[in-house]
């Protein structure tokens, strides 16, 4: 956690951010006055994104590394359980969810 800046939260009536949510009840979330630096999101998807922090965590936790083993390991372990990435560029490593965006990517690869 940071500290000294503290986060700001107020309740509005506008809708939530995230995308395919529809909920009009949402908090603005800054570390700021000016409500530009803000996210706008509703309690259903802070809760959902919470509960997805707390997956990734507990996963980190298990599947650490061992000092002994190279950093070439411990990425291509991480590649691997990396959900939703199906395609990667040979020439640059990025990674793609569908073979369409890795076709994109290929015309300008520069990797």
């Amino acid at each position: 956690m940071s500290e000294g800046r503290k986060i700001r939260v107020k309740k509005v009536k506008r809708r939530c951010d995230v995308r395919r949510c529809n909920s009009r009840e949402a908090y603005l979330v800054s570390r700021s006055v000016e409500s530009g630096n803000s996210i706008i999101v509703c309690r259903d998807c802070l809760e959902d994104a919470l509960a997805e922090i707390k997956k990734l965590e507990k996963g980190t936790q298990e599947n650490t590394v061992p000092e002994h083993e190279t950093e070439e390991t411990s990425e291509t372990e991480v590649k691997q359980e990396t959900p939703g990435v199906k395609y990667a560029c040979d020439a640059c490593g990025r990674e793609f969810t569908t073979e369409r965006g890795l076709e994109i990517h290929k015309r300008t690869c520069k990797g």
